[in-house]
């Protein structure tokens, strides 16, 4: 099947059961139906086992339980090793710029994917190590605070923006937003843990766009926050002296719909605002939105978007009492490991478009890889 069938076909009587798959992937008795079973050992074996799969294989991974998906000393020092991992894992840091600086270097985007350039580069020698690629995302300096963005939020935030852009064209979700300053942007996003996608929502806010209006010097990385308390990435007791925040998947989505919401009240760009039910909910409703000239969200490649995917739909952790899927934070153990392989092979694992001119293209390209492996 072609990319649009199968996307229509999904999206038809769609309902909460497949709103929690697509953003969730498909149930462990799915992913054993009618598909051969591939072992592997180890973390190794199942990375270069996801990069030789395709969506078309009738085949799905099993890996052992006893597999260590975090560095092996987070088990001995944490209940948790997952805890161990959020709070103790290798960031992909980018550096604090100067105004002057910001002006030669680029863009957020750019800064983001140069960042895991450097660290590929930077740590080449040891890719021995496992411990080294599992990295717990990008990380840069705000106000007080360091904001943290886990790579598997830039792929369920695409997944989620995408998702709810459709359903806005089938006129089956209606986006709430509001522009109460032309910096700030607020939108309704829905729980991706329901399947009351129309009804439990979250209020998201994000903060600090750069416009035209400014000159390109002064962009900055942007920052969120949720209604729901999400924004607060772990404690001040920690062994790092600045508290951490992060960025996850609303935040995300919610800063692509601000650029859409730009782009629907522009014909210039290509949307109709006649075919996606929204609407703004500001006091003040002659608020413009700017065109953001530096975004910071890059695009996953065809490719990223596939194979985070796969983790979700074709890999399962045997165990004695009861197979399990992946669970989120050993997905982004994985995903980020793999992502710097990938980097080592030459490959781009994400792409850069900083006015974000091509969103109902990449809607339809996220839509189908992500189908692509459901279906």
């Amino acid at each position: 099947m072609d990319a649009e069938t199968i996307i229509e076909s999904y999206f038809e009587n769609f309902n909460g059961n497949k709103w929690l798959v697509f953003q969730k992937g498909l149930g462990v008795s799915a992913i054993k139906k009618n598909k051969e079973t591939i072992r592997v050992n180890s973390l190794d074996e199942l990375i270069n086992k996801l990069l030789e799969l395709k969506p078309e294989d009738k085949a799905y991974i099993e890996i052992e339980g006893s597999q260590c998906f975090f560095p092996l000393n987070y088990y001995t020092a944490f209940k948790d090793p997952s805890e161990g991992f959020v709070t103790y894992a290798p960031t992909m840091n980018i550096p604090k710029r100067k105004r002057s600086e910001r002006k030669t270097i680029g863009s957020p985007q750019e800064a983001i994917i140069d960042s895991q350039r450097k660290y590929v580069e930077k740590h080449y020698k040891h890719f021995s190590n496992y411990d080294i690629l599992r990295t717990r995302g990008f990380k840069w300096y705000k106000s007080n605070n360091h904001v943290v963005l886990a790579e598997n939020h830039i792929m369920r935030g695409w997944m989620l923006f995408s998702s709810m852009l459709k359903l806005m064209e089938l006129k089956m979700f209606n986006l709430w937003y509001s522009t109460p300053k032309e910096e700030n942007f607020y939108v309704k996003i829905p729980s991706t843990s329901t399947k009351n996608y129309t009804n439990d929502l979250y209020d998201v806010l994000t903060k600090q766009f750069v416009t035209p209006k400014k000159a390109i010097e002064d962009w900055v990385f942007f920052h969120g926050e949720v209604s729901d308390k999400g924004s607060i990435y772990r404690s001040k007791n920690s062994k790092y002296k600045i508290p951490e925040q992060y960025i996850d998947h609303r935040i995300v989505a919610a800063m692509l719909f601000r650029q859409f919401v730009v782009f629907a009240n522009n014909n210039a760009f290509g949307f109709n605002k006649k075919n996606f039910l929204m609407g703004n909910h500001a006091k003040d409703k002659n608020v413009k939105i700017d065109v953001v000239i530096y975004n910071i969200i890059p695009v996953p490649s065809p490719e990223t978007m596939s194979l985070f995917s796969a983790l979700m739909n074709r890999v399962i952790v045997k165990s004695e009492k009861k197979s399990r899927k992946l669970r989120i934070r050993e997905i982004e153990s994985v995903f980020s490991a793999m992502n710097k392989k990938r980097i080592m092979n030459g490959e781009d694992v994400y792409m850069e478009d900083n006015l974000y001119k091509f969103l109902d293209k990449y809607k339809n390209r996220i839509l189908y890889e992500t189908l692509n492996w459901i279906v």
